[in-house]
């Protein structure tokens, strides 16, 4: 295989993942200038493991966590089951940047393990931390427009948005977006090669370039370019600043309800009126609850995902930050920058879930057996 043919894959799968991953011919090229040096740039990386180590080891935990409590709280209320589907991307998605740190960590990567792991951590990390993001991204969206729908067509949100219906979404989602990266191994191939830097047999990845599989590669790269990372984005931040106007609006209603039926305290009969209405007052005070749940899971969504998004926006306008460019170190560290936020974003949901939800709380408790 050709070192130009090997640079155009390359190319393509540094710019649709969300973790860096190249071989060590493509970083120590010295015909191409880079603002960082070799040195300097596995240093840099080296140390960016140890935070999406530790941010990992926070989300691993959380989520299993996450999973083990909504599955004993129950489905009764629909947006568990996108809360738990969300928990088992988040779970493949911090996983997977893990173990794409785990490659770039040179303390694994000069063990005794026979992998050679910056070749190996493309196919094995990149594509499946670029899936389950882009699944983790579209539950948040699907969970951000139905609160909306919620304010907008109360009546009629049970009967669009149903169990099944929502089973079916999280289904097709995972199928979706998993199939494209199953693909990738269709034009890659794991082969034993010999590395003259370590002086033994490893397992490296040769890529593979027909015209088919040159086709197919084009088609993944589609699939998970900018448009489809951009629209889950685009969706959740306009349903977040609607929800934020709704749940303004609704704190605006119980002060001025609660102002009313204290001055209609003294009449009994209106008092009476005032306990009927209790049961609508409590319905509404869950659903802001959950409007608030879902508003601050879209926030740090936002705030984690945008890193990603701008830096691929960047990619795809100048050549020269892109893997065979001058610039190409600084695309990859600020691509594994953003890992780690987007690993922040994966990790975060449980301490979300703790402190807004009274039932998951004691679920939780029950199941970390602090209570009984």
């Amino acid at each position: 295989m050709s070192n130009s043919a090997h640079l155009d894959v390359s190319d393509m799968i540094s710019n649709i993942s969300l973790e860096p991953g190249l071989p060590d011919d493509v970083i120590d090229q010295p015909n191409l200038r880079d603002l960082i040096s070799s040195t300097k740039f596995l240093l840099l990386m080296e140390c960016l493991t140890y935070a999406i180590f530790s941010v990992g080891f926070v989300g691993i935990i959380g989520n299993t966590l996450i999973i083990m409590t909504f599955s004993k709280v129950g489905f009764s209320d629909s947006i568990n089951m996108s809360y738990l589907a969300m928990a088992v991307s988040d779970m493949g998605c911090v996983a997977s940047i893990v173990w794409s740190g785990l490659c770039w960590n040179s303390n694994f990567f000069d063990s005794v393990i026979a992998i050679e792991a910056r070749e190996v951590v493309l196919p094995t990390g990149g594509f499946s931390t670029t899936a389950f993001g882009k699944i983790t991204a579209m539950i948040t969206a699907f969970i951000s427009l139905e609160r909306c729908m919620c304010v907008v067509i109360p009546l009629k949100v049970k009967t669009l948005i149903t169990r099944k219906r929502t089973v079916y979404f999280i289904v097709l989602n995972y199928v979706l977006h998993m199939f494209p990266a199953a693909l990738v191994y269709i034009v890659i191939r794991f082969e034993w090669k010999f590395s003259e830097q370590r002086n033994r047999t490893v397992l490296g990845v040769k890529y593979m370039h027909n015209p088919n599989q040159r086709a197919l590669t084009d088609f993944i790269w589609l699939f998970y370019s900018l448009p489809l990372q951009f629209i889950p984005l685009i969706t959740v931040v306009i349903c977040t600043i609607f929800l934020v106007i709704a749940l303004n609006r609704s704190a605006q209603w119980r002060k001025a309800y609660s102002q009313t039926t204290t001055k209609e305290g003294q009449n009994r009969n209106e008092i009476g009126i005032s306990k009927g209405t209790a049961a609508k007052r409590r319905t509404r005070s869950k659903e802001d609850r959950i409007g608030k749940t879902v508003m601050i899971i879209a926030i740090v969504f936002i705030v984690c995902s945008s890193p990603a998004a701008i830096n691929n926006a960047v990619t795809r306008a100048e050549p020269e930050y892109r893997a065979s460019g001058q610039y190409r170190k600084l695309n990859l560290f600020v691509a594994g920058s953003a890992a780690c936020v987007n690993a922040v974003n994966s990790s975060v949901n449980i301490f979300i879930y703790y402190n807004m939800s009274s039932k998951f709380k004691l679920a939780l408790k029950k199941l970390l057996c602090l209570v009984n």
